[in-house]
């Protein structure tokens, strides 16, 4: 999911809104997972279940925007 949304610093207003751009990319995927769990798909697999273990196992540059 991650890979899908290739979210970059260009795409956040802060360490924690996205911007225009930032939004289009996350709704899209959204939709997408959405539209697949409910035609059964088993989708729980591709979300973290906390921050912390987002941040542990993939640091991204959400990480040097939330030091900001």
């Amino acid at each position: 999911l991650q890979r899908d949304l290739n979210l970059k610093i260009e795409d956040f207003s802060d360490a924690h809104h996205l911007n225009g751009a930032g939004a289009e990319k996350f709704t899209a995927i959204l939709c997408q997972t959405i539209q697949e769990r409910a035609a059964g798909k088993a989708v729980d697999e591709i979300f973290y279940p906390t921050v912390e273990e987002k941040l542990t196992l993939t640091p991204d540059d959400s990480i040097l925007m939330a030091k900001m």
